[in-house]
């Protein structure tokens, strides 16, 4: 592998390999970690080559230093952490409102749509982002690449239940009934998209829904009894309510 050199106090030091790069940073104890980072500039991209190996620098850095981190990797910054899982792992490594928010700001829009192939990608992810930076992600990343990712009531439910209260109100804010309605294809999906919010707000969800939405998607009471125990007592008479009445 190739070396790339540092000068400290006089001396040069060779780097090729994250581990030598945690192990100089270990020896100076966060005193000139943004002079080494800042000499060795571009050549980072070839020391720092995955998303595990991105999370153990960022570990030993003050905020300041892995912002400048980032800002050397530049473009590279998503190729590098490579997966959304490895995102993930990052997030829950430096649980911090501004690391996220620098972090996410660095990957841009383009960066994030790189690493985030599925519904079940944006769950990971936004299980690990901190507090309200929930909203910043999906801001950044874009409602209509969202959207795109979302095939199911159950997916969209296994999203909603990693976000706050009020990052869940924000999101169902932006996607209309009518995209929730396409994606709600069986009783299930429904049940799991209902539990993954409290009841003020799974309730207005329902009251937005066409009449006869729940009525031709549920096939009967009898049809809704195993789903029972997944639905607050609230949503369950709400919904026996509408099949009657459309009955």
């Amino acid at each position: 592998m190739k070396e790339f050199f540092i000068t400290i106090d006089g001396g040069q030091t060779g780097i090729s390999a994250t581990g030598e790069l945690m192990a100089v940073l270990d020896v100076l104890n966060g005193e000139e970690d943004k002079e080494v980072l800042s000499q060795l500039g571009s050549s980072l991209r070839y020391i720092i080559r995955n998303g595990k190996e991105l999370k153990s620098v960022i570990q030993v850095l003050s905020h300041e230093n892995r912002l400048f981190l980032y800002q050397q990797l530049g473009e590279i910054l998503a190729e590098i952490i490579g997966e959304a899982r490895f995102l993930a792992e990052i997030l829950a490594a430096v649980p911090q409102k501004e690391s996220d928010e620098a972090l996410f700001s660095f990957l841009g829009r383009e960066g994030i749509r790189k690493l985030v192939n599925t519904a079940d990608d944006l769950a990971l992810v936004l299980e690990w982002v901190y507090d309200d930076c929930d909203d910043l992600f999906i801001d950044i990343a874009g409602i209509d690449f969202i959207k795109s990712k979302i095939k199911s009531g159950f997916e969209l439910g296994q999203i909603l239940k990693c976000m706050s209260t009020n990052s869940q109100k924000k999101l169902l804010s932006q996607l209309s009934p009518q995209f929730i309605e396409s994606i709600i294809h069986t009783t299930r999906d429904l049940a799991y998209l209902l539990r993954a919010m409290p009841a003020d707000l799974s309730l207005a969800l329902l009251d937005g829904f066409a009449p006869d939405f729940i009525s031709q998607l549920i096939d009967g009471e009898q049809s809704l009894q195993p789903w029972k125990n997944l639905l607050e007592e609230k949503e369950f008479e709400y919904l026996i309510k509408k099949i009657r009445v459309h009955a």
